[in-house]
């Protein structure tokens, strides 16, 4: 009677597997179905898509773009592809000519490149002014200023009193214009490269009125850029004003 106990026991377990293994068997084709789907789902070309919304006016790093997966059926012959050897690095430094949302596909016609015509204009904000002055190591901060600091201008200059000719002429300095905002030194517009190097121009972003200042001062005497610390943020009346 024993015996028979254990042997209808042994069948029951020896049931109990092969219904597990069965059920196993038959879980794995949908578990390798489940990775296909979700392989075909992340197929497709990398397009450079805008990290970040981009206003016009604003200088492109690798950090403002990103590779997105696109479908296939959707990809103008505009946009930037990894598959056709574009990188990211090859808009670093380039500027938004028309504003550029989150997500949005970067094409040729959105951008403009260093050297490319329309940059500097691009670069510019509204109603503003590109203008260069002579700097040489001493004027420029001995090449330690780097487009998209701020500046202030200063004017070293010589005076004589006119009813007193036997008075010796004095060298007199004043801050001309405040908080100056550096489009280029020489013709280098971006900010990547991290070695000095001493320019010979600085060319600022001004207003129409402090265009013609720096024109005038420039004849008048000698001009020198002092930088403003990051953490320094005046208000615009500071920007745009000038103390003659």
């Amino acid at each position: 009677m024993l015996k028979r106990v254990l042997f209808l026991f042994m069948a029951v377990l020896a049931a109990g597997g092969t219904f597990v293994m069965v059920k196993m068997n038959k879980a794995k084709p949908v578990a390798n179905q489940t990775v296909q789907i979700i392989e075909k789902k992340v197929e497709g070309t990398k397009v450079l898509v805008a990290a970040k919304t981009m206003p016009a006016g604003t200088f492109v790093s690798n950090e403002n773009l990103k590779w997105q997966i696109w479908p296939e059926g959707s990809i103008s012959d505009a946009y930037m592809l990894d598959k056709k050897g574009v990188k990211k690095a090859d808009f670093s430094g380039a500027v938004v000519r028309r504003a550029i949302v989150q997500g949005e596909p970067l094409t040729k016609d959105r951008i403009v490149k260093p050297g490319d015509r329309g940059f500097a204009a691009a670069i510019l904000k509204d109603g503003m002014r590109a203008v260069s002055v002579n700097v040489n190591a001493m004027t420029g901060i001995a090449g330690l200023v780097f487009p998209g600091d701020y500046v202030d201008v200063i004017l070293t200059h010589a005076i004589r009193r006119p009813d007193d000719e036997e008075r010796p002429i004095r060298q007199v300095s004043e801050t001309i214009l405040n908080n100056v905002r550096i489009l280029a030194m020489d013709q280098r517009t971006d900010d990547q490269s991290s070695k000095p190097s001493v320019p010979k121009t600085a060319t600022l972003e001004v207003s129409p009125k402090q265009a013609e200042i720096l024109m005038v001062s420039s004849d008048i005497g000698r001009l020198s850029l002092s930088l403003r610390s990051l953490s320094d943020t005046p208000d615009e009346t500071e920007r745009y004003s000038s103390n003659i």
